[in-house]
């Protein structure tokens, strides 16, 4: 286990863990991408006063933040797509959050649904939304927000103009991936073993983990495809489906940590027996 003592150290590890088109999604902005870079290089601006010869016995951080009580004032930002990241993702970050004293704000793009963080948490949490134009569906949305007694909403005001984000386009970065030869290449990026060696021997079944949410949304994608949904068809690129599952075997391992047969990887089988794929090819 490395040791781990501040923020970069996390990124580095998670830099190798991820694909890269997930990496790139969430250490990336739109255009020129200055607001991101600003979103950190700000806080180098500001110093910390000390205080000194005075007693700082009972220090607290502990305040309130629009009424909650908190264990300091800071909060889970929205990120979008967290569940791609890994599987629950939405679900583990609150459930930190919860654990840690601070709010946690699940955003409107979120793998996880409202219902699914709110029945695997014990605290209310944020829901942040964007202002669209559909009144109904707007309406929907807050009402499943209450319901699931989410304390508040953080709306964002500023996407009049969606911003294009270069990383994502070249990536090819979609909800599930689109399942082409560049995307499968680009998500099995994270099953590189001289990574995983980097701090330490590992067992391969521990290098499996890497590819677990690889092999999760291929998965989904062909799950889609199976179900007929024309916008997630594998095929609409040009790559054959059975290619592409024999692409999925060769990067996928096979089995789950504790040498069962991955819960994925059944399914794909189970609809290759039943000839699920039949329709989508030719």
């Amino acid at each position: 286990m490395p040791v781990i003592t501040n923020i970069d150290d996390l990124k580095r590890i998670y830099r190798r863990r991820v694909p890269k088109m997930f990496y790139d999604y969430a250490e990336s902005g739109s255009w020129t991408e200055q607001t991101f870079r600003d979103n950190t290089t700000d806080f180098d601006r500001i110093y910390l006063k000390q205080r000194v010869a005075i007693d700082m016995t009972g220090r607290n951080l502990a305040t309130q933040m629009i009424g909650q009580d908190v264990a300091m004032p800071v909060g889970l930002a929205p990120v979008g797509l967290t569940g791609m990241q890994h599987a629950d993702g939405e679900i583990k970050a609150a459930r930190a959050a919860e654990k840690f004293g601070v709010p946690f704000t699940l955003s409107t793009m979120s793998i996880c649904s409202i219902e699914d963080v709110a029945e695997n948490t014990e605290k209310p949490f944020w829901f942040q939304v964007y202002t669209l134009k559909d009144d109904d569906f707007m309406q929907r949305l807050f009402d499943r927000a209450r319901d699931a007694n989410c304390s508040a909403a953080m709306i964002t005001v500023d996407l009049q103009m969606l911003g294009q984000r270069h990383k994502d386009l070249k990536n090819g970065l979609s909800a599930p991936p689109k399942l082409t030869p560049a995307s499968v290449a680009n998500l099995s990026t994270c099953a590189n073993m001289e990574d995983y060696n980097s701090f330490g021997p590992r067992s391969a079944a521990k290098a499996a983990r890497g590819v677990q949410l690889a092999r999760s949304v291929i998965a989904t994608e062909l799950l889609c495809a199976a179900e007929g949904v024309e916008a997630h068809r594998p095929h609409r690129s040009g790559q054959p489906v059975e290619d592409a599952i024999e692409i999925i075997r060769q990067v996928v391992p096979p089995l789950t940590e504790d040498r069962t047969p991955s819960p994925d990887i059944a399914a794909i089988n189970s609809l290759i027996e039943k000839d699920a794929f039949g329709p989508l090819l030719g």
